[in-house]
């Protein structure tokens, strides 16, 4: 199907690997377990996308700190109903899953 790649994603080349290919300067998209890797040279400016990139990570890191407090406060544990408290603990989860998501994103821009 590389003809009907090329044209649906307006690429002139599809390379495709049996290994997994160098990430550096690649945008990762992972579909069904293979790595689709996307090639910026020239597309993106990666100064501007670490910085972007590190700004989310340090607004989710802050709001992950305040889940995390919230859920260390013998107070909140005692009163609150399990539910909001599992509703706690899944979007600490969520948010330390996204940070570590940027995180792999940084480490593959450098």
């Amino acid at each position: 199907m590389r003809a009907e790649i090329e044209r649906l994603a307006n690429v002139s080349t599809l390379d495709v690997l049996d290994g997994p290919g160098d990430p550096t300067g690649c945008a990762r998209v992972v579909i069904d377990g293979a790595d689709v890797l996307i090639p910026l040279a020239g597309v993106l400016d990666p100064d501007a996308e670490r910085d972007r990139l590190g700004g989310r990570l340090a607004a989710i890191e802050t709001d992950a700190a305040r889940h995390r407090a919230k859920l260390a406060n013998q107070g909140f544990m005692a009163k609150a109903p399990p539910e909001i408290v599992d509703k706690e603990r899944r979007r600490l989860a969520a948010l330390e899953d996204e940070a570590a998501a940027l995180r792999a994103q940084l480490d593959e821009l450098a």
